[in-house]
Parts: C-alpha cells; structure tokens; sequence
C-alpha cells in the first residue's frame, strides 16, 4: 500500500517548522483523488494536513515519487500551485507554500513581483 515514508514525513514537518518558526502539528490522513480526468474513478491516496495562518494544507502522495498539494481557507475553495505534480516531497511543500503566499497577496490587490516603484 501506498503511504508516506519516515523520511518524507521528517522533510515536512522539518520545512513547516522553518517557515513557521515553530513546530506545525501534521496529521496522516487519506483523501480519495480522480488521478485521471478522463476516467470518472476514484481512489483513495495518503495524505498529511495542516493548518497554518488561518490556512489548511492538503500534501497528497499520488505515486512513490509524485506529489500533488492544495490550501483552502473554506472547503468549498480550493487553491494550487501552479505545476501540477512535483516528484520530490519537500519541492512540492514549498511550492505550495509560495503559492499560498501568493494568492493571499493577491486577494490583497498586491501583485507578485512588484517593486515600490510599481507601487508609487
């Protein structure tokens, strides 16, 4: 059965403890996925949670070496990064993490990459 190894699960919190700067409390759950849009099944795939800033975390292990993740701040909106799959765990955390800094400054009015001079 598919599931998160030892070393994956110490690379997520160790990632999540640094960009909070203090331990993030994670939880193994499972999730079921459509991996295949053209074929209406579903499978169930390990998955870690956590809730950070107002912000909840989905990290979904979809094969040994394929990860895909989401945050949501209600259940019923659902945001990514925007690569789709990442093959290497840490990679797919912290694209996560931008991408949800991102769209917060967005939904801010702020624009990602702007200088002050933008600004001014």
């Amino acid at each position: 059965m598919l599931d998160y190894t030892e070393q994956e699960w110490q690379a997520v919190q160790q990632v999540l403890n640094e960009r909070y700067k203090s331990p993030v409390e994670i939880h193994l759950a499972d999730c079921q996925v459509q991996p295949d849009k053209e074929r209406n099944e579903r499978v169930e795939r390990p998955a870690i949670f956590w809730s950070a800033l107002d912000c909840n975390f989905v990290l979904i292990k979809m094969a040994d070496d394929e990860f895909q993740g989401i945050f949501f701040y209600q259940p019923d909106e659902h945001f990514a990064s925007a690569q789709q799959t990442y093959s290497n765990v840490v990679n797919c955390v912290i694209a996560l993490l931008q991408s949800q800094v991102d769209q917060f400054g967005e939904s801010r009015g702020y624009v990602s990459g702007a200088t002050a001079a933008d600004v001014n």
